[in-house]
């Protein structure tokens, strides 16, 4: 016959993972929010450099980088109590830790966001015609990463995180091509150097979303599987 004390056992444990539960699904929305609104500030800087919409530039410098950082600090904050006061494990204890990280790879991209607003503001007034086709072609490929690696993350799908991880070369070989296309350029039209100096760092901005969100995309992995994919190898923990 079960003891009384075994019994109380069962119930303290199923109350545990019941809370435990519940904060992990509170820690969950509030990333999903994040990430969201990191996504839109990205998508936002683009749309608005190519239609020299300062108005929407200047939200996102003065209004919309404080928010992320609000953000990132109560996500910080969630994740540690979660480790402090239910010592989660196994795979519940890869999800909180991938947060933590995911959370801070998610500020990173919103200061580039910012960045890209920073320049696209300094140059509203120039014709970026020449360059606009390989900007924009960047820019599709480092958000769709974003935008993959943070659905993979959130619906835990490894197959979409390898995808992600598979397109990190295109986006470098665009930042390349741009760099030596603005080098001619500028040998052409010497007195475009301010041009060229914000659409190289909006250029390499992107470039550092499409590696923050490799990042993302390991995450998954180890989330998932407990695999490490880092520096081109694949460690089982």
């Amino acid at each position: 016959m079960e003891s009384l004390v075994n019994k109380k056992k069962k119930r303290d444990s199923m109350g545990y993972e019941t809370m435990l539960e519940k904060r992990l699904l509170v820690l969950k929305k509030q990333f999903c929010d994040e990430a969201s609104f990191v996504q839109d500030m990205l998508e936002v800087s683009i749309r608005a450099l190519f239609k020299k919409d300062s108005a929407a530039l200047l939200k996102i410098i003065k209004h919309d980088e404080p928010i992320v950082n609000n953000l990132d600090i109560e996500i910080e904050k969630q994740c540690t109590q979660i480790i402090a006061l239910y010592q989660p494990e196994a795979k519940n204890l890869r999800l909180v830790l991938m947060v933590l990280k995911a959370n801070y790879d998610l500020e990173r991209i919103a200061d580039h966001a910012v960045n890209i607003a920073q320049s696209a503001l300094a140059i509203l007034e120039y014709d970026i015609g020449m360059v606009q086709d390989i900007v924009h072609t960047t820019a599709e490929c480092s958000l769709g990463m974003l935008k993959d690696a943070l659905h993979a993350f959130i619906n835990e799908e490894d197959l979409l995180a390898q995808k992600v991880l598979a397109r990190d070369d295109v986006v470098d070989n665009l930042r390349d091509k741009c760099v030596k296309t603005l080098g001619e350029l500028l040998k052409q039209n010497p007195g475009s150097n301010i041009l060229f100096a914000h659409i190289l760092r909006i250029v390499r901005s992107l470039e550092r979303v499409a590696d923050l969100s490799t990042n993302i995309a390991e995450y998954t992995l180890f989330v998932l599987k407990g695999t490490i994919v880092k520096h081109g190898k694949d460690e089982q923990l």
